[in-house]
């Protein structure tokens, strides 16, 4: 059994009175921004719905970005894992395991088992990398 942490997953947030009216403001600094073509900028511009619409689409995408980031640590990890002997494995999960001071997250198990697996000249500093 390998410690780890789950993620919840970002959910969008949708269209309140608050995010329309702070994307309103934020059309209106893009159109002061450009006082003589204020009208060319306007024309340009998505709604407020459309504006608060993107960034949940934009938010879900950069979330799945690093959902996606952290399953290829992950394996990784687990790869590496598995290309030693299993003494060598448990004593390494025994480890990992048992760092309380370590978050569960997969960028620190796959620097932990690189690092680990390094020190114990397994491997040489270019493998994995």
């Amino acid at each position: 059994m390998i410690r780890h942490r789950l993620c919840g997953r970002v959910e969008p947030r949708g269209i309140t009175p608050r995010r329309l009216a702070a994307a309103r403001r934020a059309l209106r600094r893009e159109q002061d921004r450009y006082a003589l073509f204020r009208d060319e900028v306007a024309a340009e511009q998505p709604t407020p719905e459309d504006r608060i619409e993107q960034a949940d689409i934009d938010l879900i995408r950069y979330d799945q970005g690093h959902r996606d980031l952290a399953a290829l640590h992950w394996r990784k990890g687990r790869r590496m894992l598995a290309s030693v002997d299993p003494t060598v494995r448990e004593e390494i999960l025994t480890r990992w395991n048992n760092h309380r001071w370590l978050p569960a997250d997969a960028g620190y198990f796959v620097d932990f088992v690189w690092t680990e697996l390094l020190r114990r000249g397994l491997i040489k500093k270019g493998d994995y990398a």
